[in-house]
């Protein structure tokens, strides 16, 4: 598949920027981890009620669900942790939303997925830096 016709080509004067401007536009959406869909499940439901949670009920839900601490780092993406002050991300809603419209169609793992965006011919593979320098 060929390059956007938008996207900025790689040289060797750019690459650089391009490659920090990727990395800071990217975002892993673990859409099939279950784990954390039970998290981000009941975290929606707090903040549904109240823009910012105390880190300790952060804890106290992990508790309950049978998860250790280590799970935070896996939620930096989703919460912004600052002191002991958790509140949504900007993708957190959008990740919500994802859930919702695949719960929708009738999506629930990889492989429904995969079959789903195959059916429509909606995934595309594309090589981002093709160029050697």
């Amino acid at each position: 598949m060929p390059e956007p016709e938008c996207a900025e080509k790689p040289k060797k004067e750019n690459v650089e920027s391009l490659v920090i401007s990727a990395i800071e536009k990217w975002h892993e959406i673990p859409i099939f981890n279950l784990d954390l869909g039970k998290i981000i499940t009941r975290l929606r439901d707090e903040f549904s009620v109240r823009d910012k949670i105390n880190l300790g009920e952060l804890r106290q839900i992990l508790q309950e669900l049978g998860l250790g601490m280590d799970y935070i780092p896996k939620l930096r993406s989703f919460l912004v942790i600052k002191d002991d002050l958790v509140e949504k991300s900007p993708i957190f809603d959008r990740l919500v939303g994802f859930w919702q419209k695949l719960d929708e169609i009738g999506i629930k793992n990889f492989t429904d997925w995969k079959k789903w965006v195959d059916e429509r011919v909606i995934l595309s593979e594309i090589e981002v830096f093709s160029q050697t320098f």
